[in-house]
């Protein structure tokens, strides 16, 4: 199937590539998160998964570390765990709005 000339007008009236461009930059946004380390948003979610996991573990050993059982030592990790995820949710939501008006355009246009 081919894309019809109506379509195509459409997509010249509502497209706005700008869109689109913000979403690569959403995605690299997200990348940064997940792979890399960057200086303007450091990412911490793994080493802080990986903490919080330490932690529970000491706590069920048979002599659990005290260092271990302090409630801001969970509720830090868990913030920052919390806004690392936050903000790969909010970018992935930018890709997703800007994905769906366009499948919105050929999918309602479609026969």
């Amino acid at each position: 199937m081919t894309v019809s000339s109506g379509i195509i007008n459409k997509l010249k009236e509502n497209y706005e590539s700008l869109e689109i461009l913000e979403a690569i930059n959403a995605f690299y946004q997200i990348k940064g998160l997940v792979i890399e380390e960057t200086q303007k948003h450091p990412c911490q979610l793994q080493d802080s998964l990986l903490q919080l996991h330490h932690h529970l573990l000491a706590m069920i050993q048979p002599n659990p570390q005290k260092e271990s059982l302090k409630v801001e030592n969970f509720k830090k990790l868990i913030n920052f765990i919390e806004e690392d995820i936050h903000r790969i949710i909010n970018n992935a939501d930018l890709i997703l709005a800007s994905t769906h008006k366009i499948k919105r355009l050929f999918f309602f246009n479609f026969p």
